[in-house]
């Protein structure tokens, strides 16, 4: 587990004792389910590999019971996991992980509610980056173009307008943009982008 606050290589946890002893040394937490979204698809098969693979990507926020002071803080999370399918031999449904990776960070400092909203649209600059659209979750503009060019970056191909749509339509969930262009790619759509 890595901690924002100490050394992080100090702080990482292999194996299932260490991991488990760790999550039983963590603060109190109060979860806030209605936030909660989880994003779940099967990956493509992986050549040689009898087995289903899937990934689940769980976010959310939660409030945690700091250490001195014991006030509750607003925290952010998002987990990843990719599942693995037991083999057709097996004769209990049992899953595998195969990668699991939780981020904390921490939450607003207010609420996104009690922010003023803007009195005007922001204009877009000649020869500026094109404007990602507003669908999904309230991104700062600077932050959607750094996810658009690093899409870019991770799948080679796209425009900047057909990352930005691809995220759009990813509900801005970076790993599931990456997921849908490389499978728009496979299907030939390549070609439109050329």
């Amino acid at each position: 587990l890595v901690d924002a606050y100490g050394d992080s290589s100090k702080k990482l946890q292999f194996k299932k004792l260490a991991v488990v002893a760790t999550l039983d040394k963590l603060p109190a937490t109060r979860h806030d389910v209605h936030s909660f979204t989880v994003d779940a698809f099967v990956l493509p098969p992986v050549a040689g590999c009898p087995q289903q693979l899937c990934k689940v990507a769980l976010k959310g926020r939660f409030q945690e019971r700091g250490p001195g002071d014991g006030q509750w803080r607003d925290r952010l999370f998002h987990r990843s996991m990719v599942l693995c399918s037991p083999p057709a031999a097996a004769s209990a449904w049992n899953l595998s992980i195969i990668n699991d990776q939780l981020d904390i960070r921490n939450g607003p400092a207010t609420p996104a509610s009690a922010q003023p909203a803007a009195a005007v649209a922001p204009q877009a600059m000649p020869g500026a980056a094109p404007t990602m659209g507003m669908a999904g979750p309230e991104l700062p503009q600077e932050q959607k173009i750094a996810m658009a060019q690093r899409l870019m970056q991770i799948v080679p191909g796209p425009t900047m307008e057909l990352a930005g749509q691809c995220l759009q339509e990813s509900n801005w969930n970076f790993d599931a943009a990456v997921v849908s262009m490389q499978a728009f790619i496979a299907r030939g759509g390549a070609a439109a982008m050329g």
